[in-house]
C-alpha cells in the first residue's frame, strides 16, 4: 500500500508541476539524481525537497527563490514518474545505456511575472512528448533528448545535448562537472524571445556535490552558469548570463 501511495503522489506531482518550475528545472537538479541507485528491488523511490535561487524567468534581470520538490519513482528499471525527468519508459535498459520516450512539462510564462514582460502576453503551459538517451562510460555520462509540444502553447521542437564527469572526492561525497547545449525551434524562440529564428539558444556549465548521510539520505548542492546565444540574446527581455544555486536533501529507498 505504501508503494502505491508513493506512486500516486509521484504521478500527481509529475503531471501537474507548479508554475515556478521553469524549463531549466531538470538542469537545475543534477545532485538528487547524479548518483545511480543500485539498491535491489522492483521499486526505486527518491523523495526530497530543496530551495534555489535563479532569475524569475530564463534571462530575467531580477532573481527569485524556488522551492524544489524531488519525487522520482521507478519500477523495475522500466517505467519512471518524476518531477525531474517527467513520465517515461526505458525501452532500452542496460547497465550503461537508457533510451525511450517520455512526457515532460513546460510551465510557460506569465506576463505578470516581471514588469519587463509588459505587452508580451502570457505563454501557455503545456506538455511535450519526446525521446531521451543516456549512456554511461566510466566516470562519464552522456545524455540527449528531443521533444515537441503536443498541447497548448508554441508547437516547437526542442533538443539538448550534454556530458557530465563525476567521481568521489571523499568517502561519502561525490563531485560532478558537466555541460549542456540547448536548441530551440523558431516558434519557441518567437514566443519566449520575440525572435523567430531557430538555433542554439543556451550553453550551460554546472557542478553538483552529493554528500551521503547514511541509510539512503543525502544532501546535494547544485550550481550552474549559462550563456544565452542566438535568438535568445537578441531582445530587450533578457540578459545573456544565467545562473542557479540550490541545495536539496532527500532519501532513496
Amino acid at each position: 500500500m505504501r508503494r502505491i501511495c508513493l506512486l500516486l503522489i509521484a504521478a500527481a506531482a509529475a503531471w501537474y508541476v507548479p508554475a515556478v518550475q521553469a524549463a531549466d528545472y531538470e538542469t537545475w537538479l543534477q545532485a538528487p539524481l547524479a548518483v545511480r541507485d543500485q539498491t535491489p528491488g522492483n521499486w526505486k523511490v527518491n523523495l526530497g525537497l530543496g530551495y534555489g535561487s535563479a532569475p524569475k524567468y530564463r534571462g530575467a534581470r531580477s532573481a527569485t527563490g524556488f522551492v524544489l520538490p524531488v519525487i522520482d519513482t521507478e519500477w523495475r528499471g522500466r517505467v519512471f514518474i518524476s518531477t525531474v525527468r517527467g513520465v517515461g519508459i526505458n525501452w532500452v535498459h542496460t547497465s550503461d545505456t537508457l533510451f525511450g520516450p517520455r512526457i515532460t512539462y513546460d510551465a510557460g510564462r506569465k506576463e505578470s511575472l516581471d514588469a519587463s514582460l509588459a505587452g508580451t502576453g502570457d505563454i501557455k503551459s503545456g506538455y511535450e512528448a519526446g525521446l531521451f538517451f543516456v549512456h554511461f562510460s566510466g566516470p562519464w555520462r552522456f545524455d540527449s533528448d528531443i521533444r515537441q509540444r503536443v498541447t497548448s502553447g508554441p508547437k516547437a521542437v526542442r533538443a539538448t545535448l550534454g556530458a557530465t564527469i563525476g567521481g568521489p572526492i571523499a568517502a561519502n561525497a561525490n563531485l560532478f562537472f558537466g555541460g549542456r547545449v540547448e536548441y530551440d525551434g523558431s516558434k519557441y524562440n518567437e514566443a519566449y524571445y520575440l525572435d523567430a529564428g531557430a538555433g542554439i539558444t543556451n550553453v550551460i556549465t554546472y557542478m553538483a556535490v552529493v554528500r551521503e548521510l547514511g541509510g539512503g539520505t543525502y544532501l546535494g548542492f547544485d550550481g550552474q552558469v549559462g550563456r544565452l546565444l542566438g535568438p535568445a540574446s537578441k531582445n530587450p527581455l533578457t540578459r545573456n548570463t544565467l545562473y542557479f544555486a540550490g541545495i536539496t536533501t532527500g532519501h532513496r529507498f
